[in-house]
């Protein structure tokens, strides 16, 4: 039905109560109140709907619009509702080109389109350039420059210069102060980028979607320019700081310049306001944390991976159940390739500082430097006898480089692999093999089994491999020093009694032994052959012994037995005589001495 848009072309506001009719059927479109307004078009009734009661504003098609004076402000002037039904305008320069049930009620604001979108303060507060573009229940309010595009029940309120794309449920509000506002979320559900009151922080920040995501502020620039990409329930406390996705992931209060990237319940901890706490980095995983005082350290990814408090710029790669540090103690500087269960602790007043685990299971590396390199349940420790450097396992099962009770840290000390080797003292060496133990100083055990050298006063000693090989010295007796068993079986060299064993050599064979006290001997080879004394050798055979034999106190000085079997040679005094028996068999040779450099001899065949 044809009709005539109603003008109102006075400019004072007592006599513009104006109703224009169609002259068709006496109907209006509109009541206009105010000076210099129209409304143009509409539905015709006998009870108008759009009502107009601005300075040079414009209602334009439509039903139930109204654009309103309020408060202080005796006009909405200059603005304009384009079409739609039940929008409402209470502000200046402000328009609503369509949708249902929308209000403005600030200065410079648009709604676009959409159903229940509010834009403005109530009372007027002169915020300006605040749009929705469309969307259900949107809400932008108390700033400068916000907006929302699209979605529904999102929220922009005192962060100007913010900004929601769509989504629903999320939420942008900062305080007003100089640091607030540029704030973006550009979709997702229930994300939210919030500042505490009092707080000057959060803005530049941003989400880009996913659910339940939040960028809090809790002091001074906390949240300030950090970004969460997407993914569920994720937290920025602090600023700088970025979470690429996943969910449950945490990065907290003043530890700024960190990131996760992404996978589940991974945290970097909270710090205490110092630049010290900040810059760590978690990839992805699950239950992965970075603790205090930790700042400049990376968790690559993995399960339940730790770096724990006062650990700085350590690094985990990945696996399961690996930490560097522990809750007492410092860690810094620590490496951890992968693998379960791996550590490098920290602890008892000791610190870990450079040291490695590469992968296995179940290793730890503690102390200055120290490495284990992989295999299972080996360990570099530091215990309260003293800090470990510089020492390192390669691999294996077992295997145990520490200083409990050692008169020395075992710095400098390595074990390549085998099982159930041990290292307890400095630069130390077990190349591998089984149950093999050196508690000497610079002393080295090349493999075999069950082969030791023992004692706080074993230095510089050899076993190149065989089985059950030994020397020994001990603290409060003689020392065994630069002595050598190249291998066989239950081969000895000895320092119990108060005297040292020095430069000693036992080549192979089975049970053969070099007493306290004998210094320069030599066991080539053989069976349960003996010597005690100084610079004799015993070449090989069975049961020989130069030197000491049961009911008799006898040492022995440069003598040489080539051989044979059950041959004794007996020197009851120190003599430089050279003694040479070849190949003999069930003989005792005994030697009287009466002065330096001349002797008499009997021999007696037994």
């Amino acid at each position: 039905m044809p009709f005539t848009p109603s003008y109102n072309l006075f400019c004072d506001p007592t006599a513009c109560n104006t109703l224009r009719s169609d002259p068709g059927t006496g109907f209006t479109t509109g009541n206009i109140f105010g000076c210099d307004s129209a409304i143009l078009g509409g539905i015709p009734s006998a009870s108008p709907t759009n009502v107009n009661c601005g300075m040079l504003s414009t209602i334009v098609m439509g039903d139930t619009n109204s654009i309103f004076c309020y408060c202080l402000n005796p006009f909405s002037r200059y603005s304009h509702i384009g079409n739609g039904c039940q929008n409402l305008i209470r502000g200046e320069f402000s328009n609503v080109f369509n949708g249902d049930r929308n209000g403005l009620s600030d200065y410079e604001q648009t709604i676009r389109n959409g159903k229940l979108n509010f834009v403005g303060d109530i009372p007027l507060s002169e915020d300006t350039y605040l749009d929705v573009y469309n969307g259900c229940c949107n809400q932008v309010s108390t700033g400068c420059n916000m907006s929302v595009m699209n979605g529904a029940c999102n929220v922009v309120e005192s962060a100007s210069g913010s900004f929601i794309g769509s989504g629903c449920c999320n939420y942008v509000t900062l305080e007003p102060c100089v640091a607030a506002g540029e704030a973006s979320i550009a979709g997702g559900f229930c994300n939210k980028i919030n500042m505490d009151p009092g707080a000057c922080g959060g803005g530049i920040s941003f989400i880009g979607g996913g659910k339940g995501n939040c960028i809090e502020t809790f002091c001074c620039f906390s949240g300030h320019a950090s970004s969460i990409t997407g993914g569920d329930t994720n937290l920025i406390e602090t600023q700088w700081s970025f979470i690429g996705g996943g969910a449950n992931n945490t990065v907290a209060r003043f530890t700024d310049f960190s990131v996760i990237g992404g996978g589940s319940n991974n945290m970097v901890c909270c710090g205490s306001c110092t630049i010290f706490e900040s810059a760590s980095f978690i990839g992805a995983g699950c239950c992965n944390t970075i603790g205090i005082c930790s700042c400049c350290s990376v968790i690559a990814g993995g399960v339940l991976n730790t770096i724990f408090d006062k650990s700085a710029m350590s690094y985990i790669g990945g696996g399961a159940c690996n930490c560097v540090g522990t809750t007492t103690g410092t860690s810094v500087f620590g490496t951890i390739g992968g693998g379960c269960n791996n550590q490098i602790p920290s602890g008892s007043g000791c610190s870990s500082l450079h040291s490695s685990v590469i992968g296995g299971t179940g290793n730890v590396s503690a102390g200055i430097g120290t490495f284990v390199g992989g295999g299972d349940t080996n360990l570099v420790c530091t215990l309260p006898y003293g800090v470990i450097s510089y020492s390192s396992i390669a691999g294996g099962q077992y295997n145990i480089i520490c200083c409990n009770g050692c008169a020395l840290p075992a710095d400098y000390s390595f074990i390549g692999g085998g099982l159930c080797n041990h290292v307890c003292s400095p630069f130390g060496f077990v190349g591998g093999g089984q149950n093999n133990e050196t508690l000497g100083a610079c002393s080295s055990i090349v493999g075999g089994i069950y082969n030791g050298i023992g004692g706080n006063c074993s230095d510089f000693n050899f076993i190149g491999g065989g089985n059950a090989n030994r020397i020994v010295g001990g603290a409060f007796f003689g020392c065994a020093c630069y002595g050598i068993v190249f291998g066989g079986t239950c081969n000895a060299i000895d320092a119990y009694a108060p005297a040292n064993s020095c430069f000693d050599l036992i080549g192979g064979g089975a049970k053969n032994f070099i007493c306290t006290g004998s210094n320069h001997d030599s066991i080539f080879g053989g069976f349960c052959n003996t010597v005690s004394g100084s610079c004799n050798t015993l070449g090989g055979g069975f049961n020989n012994t130069i030197g000491s034999t049961a009911g008799i106190t006898a040492v022995a000085t440069l003598s040489f037995l080539g051989g044979g079997a059950l041959i004794t040679v007996l020197i009851p005094q120190t003599t430089h005589l050279l003694i040479t028996l070849l190949a003999a068999d069930k003989r005792t040779v005994w030697y009287r001495v009466s002065t330096i450099h001349q002797y008499s001899a009997d021999m007696e065949t037994c």
